[in-house]
């Protein structure tokens, strides 16, 4: 597939339609400058934007060099600069395909994703400190948080001045051929519910015929307490199936 590590950054203007090119700070002399001042390059990993916060965060992925990661990133829209906030989170293995959600208005989840197994655990981050929080059981990660899985769709949306997780589908047991194949993905709903130390999901499976395909490697987003989503990959890995359908 031809497959690269990246770590270009460009911005779209949505006055001119045009797009511009964010380039790594000149003073970025060595490799360990770099990963400060700028991301190594990766695939694989999740972003996220987050409302009044002048930028986006940044999770994971598969590192040119590092393997996979744990990292998290927020980037400055404003400045234009990155802000490191280590390498990674005691306890929360390297991984790519991650779900990264608000879960409240200074929450961030980290949940699931891909380390060389499907994962269910969660890990979560405090924006406002900038630290990633302990767990209620004293242990590392939240476990068992979801069934495992990797490269889902997922958002968040307010109800009633709280805000909600949820999570779509994904890959629920990983192909033996790699990228080249399919594997066994879901079609069913999580619904995360967060506190300082623990997430509560309630599962909604697929209840009609009039429900989305079995699914991964979708993309989509919330809006206005609704979650879209566009394609993915479905099938097996004898019968791979693009998709194009709109939810």
């Amino acid at each position: 597939m031809n497959e690269s590590a990246l770590c270009d950054l460009w911005m779209f203007d949505t006055q001119t339609l045009e797009w511009t090119e964010i380039l790594c700070p000149p003073d970025a002399s060595s490799d360990n400058d770099r990963t400060i001042l700028w991301p190594e390059a990766r695939s694989f990993h999740c972003m996220l934007a987050i409302d009044d916060s002048n930028g986006f965060y940044m999770f994971g992925g598969c590192g040119a060099k590092s393997g996979r990661l744990a990292d998290l990133y927020k980037f400055d829209v404003i400045s234009q600069k990155w802000t490191f906030y280590g390498s990674a989170a005691p306890g929360l293995r390297g991984r790519g395909g991650a779900n990264l959600i608000q879960c409240e208005k200074k929450l961030l989840a980290v949940v699931g994703g891909f380390a060389g197994e499907e994962l269910g655990d969660a890990k979560l981050f405090d924006m406002e400190c900038g630290l990633w929080l302990p767990t209620g059981e004293g242990k590392d990660v939240i476990e068992n948080v979801i069934s495992p899985r990797s490269v889902c769709v997922s958002g968040s949306f307010l109800l009633d001045e709280k805000r909600f997780g949820v999570i779509f589908g994904g890959e629920i047991d990983p192909s033996e051929k790699g990228h080249e194949g399919a594997g066994c993905f879901g079609n069913d709903i999580l619904l995360l519910e967060s506190s300082d130390d623990a997430i509560l999901v309630e599962v909604v499976p697929a209840q009609h015929d009039d429900w989305p395909e079995c699914r991964g490697w979708s993309d989509g987003d919330t809006n206005q307490n609704k979650l879209y989503f566009y394609g993915g990959l479905s099938g097996d890995d004898e019968h791979p199936t693009r998709l194009k359908d709109l939810w």
